[in-house]
């Protein structure tokens, strides 16, 4: 297949992909209005093991082969960013805003760079710093819009809090994911991610006092099923089939289809708005994660399928 057929192939799948996760507003606020964080979390993950399972069987052997370190890196993906940011991830969409937590999702490549010079020792791009200091003015605007920091509550911070502690652990796992590629497919690794996952929740949802909740979920079982599947396991899908076939820096400008759906499906089934100041904030922050984007890329021994990038997107 020739570079330009599979480009016009691969950035719609991308495209695609990123929107679908803007979808997310529509089955996890109502959810998270409801139920605890993290029980709705495990009823995504309950729907996902079967699909889990089988996408994991047939490598099952490789698992005997990990190292310690290989072990560590895999509990990191399926405990932190599989779990943990998800639950954070949602718990943002009910104390502050559904566009507030997706916008902020864009920092996710700024804590992978960091992230990649802890773990892995890999250099920072030139000036980082400079990067940095925007992102942090735009992370202030969206979260605040052009509130002086004297008006802001400790209830005020707990949504925008969450949402970037949910893009720090999806940027570290996407640094333990880049230890992983040479050994496990990117397919493998998703499948793991959840599988390994959804243990830890059972016992956090018990030591939370969750459990109970779960019976009760099954009532809506449509929404958690939707969630789990659309802005979850098919967006993954379709979003990594195609990133195969683009550039970052030209992926960086397709996943812009995920915070456009997300604030239209805000717009128009949940009645908010972005302000000017919102605005503004995720510009400086798209701005210097698409400048980022363009650096060199460091490569990366990796297995068949294994081709994420440092900056992709793992929300959801």
């Amino acid at each position: 297949m020739s570079s330009s057929r599979a480009f016009r192939l691969s950035a719609p799948l991308v495209a695609i992909g990123a929107a679908l996760w803007g979808t997310d507003p529509l089955f996890r606020l109502p959810l998270a209005t409801h139920f605890a964080s993290v029980t709705v979390v495990l009823g995504e993950h309950l729907v996902l093991f079967p699909f889990a399972l089988a996408m994991a069987a047939p490598t099952l052997g490789k698992l005997r082969r990990l190292t310690l370190w290989d072990w560590g890196s895999l509990l990191a993906i399926a405990w932190g960013a599989s779990a943990l940011a998800t639950a954070l991830f949602t718990t943002a969409f009910a104390a502050a805003t559904p566009i507030t937590a997706i916008l902020l999702q864009k920092l996710q490549p700024l804590f992978a760079l960091m992230g990649a010079r802890l773990v892995l020792g890999e250099r920072l791009p030139p000036r980082f710093a400079l990067y940095v200091l925007p992102c942090l003015a735009g992370s202030y605007l969206v979260s605040f819009g052009f509130a002086a920091p004297a008006n802001l509550t400790a209830s005020s911070l707990v949504g925008p809090v969450c949402a970037v502690t949910a893009a720090a652990l999806w940027g570290m796992g996407t640094v333990f994911g880049r230890h992983l590629m040479s050994r496990l497919t990117f397919r493998e690794m998703t499948a793991y991610r959840f599988l390994f996952a959804l243990p830890f929740l059972v016992v956090l949802n018990a030591a939370l006092g969750g459990v109970r909740q779960v019976g009760h979920l099954s009532a809506a079982g449509g929404s958690v099923v939707a969630l789990a599947l659309l802005p979850g396991l098919v967006s993954l899908l379709l979003y990594y089939r195609g990133l195969a076939g683009v550039q970052a820096s030209v992926a960086t400008l397709l996943e812009l289809a995920y915070p456009a759906t997300g604030v239209l499906v805000g717009y128009l089934a949940l009645h908010e708005r972005v302000d000017a100041g919102q605005a503004l904030g995720f510009a400086l922050i798209w701005l210097m994660a698409g400048l980022l984007s363009r650096q060199k890329p460091v490569p990366v021994k990796t297995v068949a399928g294994a081709t994420a990038p440092l900056g992709a997107t793992s929300a959801g």
